[in-house]
């Protein structure tokens, strides 16, 4: 013990003096460099620029359309209609024929069954209703009148629910047990005809 005390004290007056002789400059000459180093990355980093070429790019938004431009992808759309609704037509009446010779052969007592086939009867008549009336609008000449123009525009846009009324529709015949021989294919394939032209319907036209 005696001999620790002796080491210990002479010990910590010499760190004493290393210190302030300046005796582990080296941890501080390291410390600088460090910080050197790190101010020369951020300075690199700094005249780092943007070549150019780019830094005067500028989005432009896109141009509206003209309205030539809108009448004729409007025309577009319109011809499908009228080529594709009377087909729709004429298969709804068909549907609508078999559907009224069913009903002499329903034997059923299930009140929900036939609930179900009389919902069918009433709902093909209203979408015989609103074929015949998308077709007249469709029809309509919108060359020379923005009115009519406008109004033919929203036939268009409205014919994306017509569409999804004959495939709600064919899927309900398919599913009554009663009327699921019925055949709907017409009503499918005109309905993907309607789908294409109003897939786009946030830009319609």
């Amino acid at each position: 013990m005696a001999h620790y005390k002796k080491v210990k004290y002479p010990a910590l007056m010499l760190f004493s003096l290393c210190v302030s002789l300046d005796a582990f400059g080296s941890s501080t000459v390291v410390l600088t460099s460090l910080e050197e180093e790190k101010g020369q990355m951020q300075s690199k980093r700094s005249r780092v620029e943007v070549p150019a070429a780019t830094s005067g790019l500028v989005i432009e938004a896109p141009a509206l359309p003209t309205r030539e431009e809108l009448h004729k992808g409007l025309q577009r759309k319109v011809r499908v209609l009228i080529n594709e609704l009377p087909k729709a037509q004429a298969a709804l009446s068909r549907i609508e024929g078999e559907l009224l010779a069913k009903v002499p052969g329903i034997r059923s007592t299930n009140f929900l069954q036939i609930t179900e086939f009389t919902g069918l009867m009433s709902s093909v008549k209203v979408l015989k209703t609103s074929v015949n009336n998308t077709m007249l609008l469709a029809s309509r000449d919108c060359s020379y009148d923005d009115e009519v123009l406008g109004l033919v525009a929203i036939t268009v846009i409205g014919s994306s629910a017509l569409k999804d009324q004959l495939i709600k529709f064919s899927g309900a015949l398919g599913d009554n047990a009663d009327t699921r021989d019925v055949d709907c294919r017409v009503l499918m394939d005109v309905s993907a005809s309607i789908h294409e032209i109003t897939k786009d319907i946030a830009d319609p036209f």
